[in-house]
């Protein structure tokens, strides 16, 4: 942990400062990319079922808003950049 922060964090941010120069050394980019894509659906799909249904229960309406906007923010920020 550096800085306090989790160790996925410091392998998302290596990855993206290392991996556009790496794909140059391998063979076969796009199952790279391939490979890329299904790490993140799987770190996607962990995050989901580590959710606390019970505390979003407890919490109410506010959490469902935030959970909402925490994935339609980005959403948007995307199809903007795009």
């Amino acid at each position: 942990k550096f800085c306090g922060a989790p160790p996925l964090v410091g392998e998302i941010v290596i990855g993206i400062v290392v991996g556009p120069h790496l794909t140059d050394f391998t063979p076969h980019p796009d199952s790279l990319m391939l490979i890329g894509e299904l790490g993140i659906l799987l770190l996607v799909l962990e995050a989901g079922l580590d959710v606390d249904l019970e505390m979003i229960r407890k919490m109410g309406a506010r959490a469902v808003g935030v959970a909402i906007s925490g994935s339609l923010v980005p959403l948007g920020i995307g199809f903007g950049i795009a």
